[in-house]
């Protein structure tokens, strides 16, 4: 309508939706990013309800799941860390937060992937945001 009337507006891409579709081209049809999601599922199903809650992956909106895909790729980064698969069973509470972890081990070559694009991106967001 402001073209119409002779306004001139210039179209300002938000840098956070051009880098979610960055993401979603690249990794959408990943086969990992679809067991990644599912595992994500299934690990928060086993820990919620449990002493082991605080550690749950962070909720992500599967509307603008590539908005905040980063946060929950960190969480399994961190937790995946934190809960070395080769160990043996020492402590019950490591033991059962491994046998939680469903196929989130397996997906780890996703996550090192993601996070390794993610971090510059995330960087150059948060730099852009600073600067206006």
């Amino acid at each position: 309508m402001l073209n119409e009337q002779g306004t001139s507006l210039e179209c300002i891409d938000d840098l956070s939706h051009m880098v979610a579709n960055l993401f979603k081209h690249e990794y959408a049809e990943d086969p990992l990013f679809n067991t990644f999601i599912t595992a994500c599922g299934q690990v928060s199903k086993k820990l919620k309800q449990t002493i082991l809650a605080c550690l749950a992956p962070p909720k992500v909106s599967t509307k603008a799941r590539f908005m905040n895909l980063h946060r929950l790729v960190e969480w399994a980064d961190k937790l995946l860390k934190h809960v070395p698969q080769n160990q043996a069973e020492d402590a019950p509470m490591l033991a059962k937060l491994r046998a939680s972890l469903d196929q989130l081990p397996e997906c780890e070559p996703f996550i090192k992937r993601f996070l390794r694009d993610a971090k510059s991106m995330l960087a150059c967001q948060k730099s852009s945001n600073k600067r206006g």
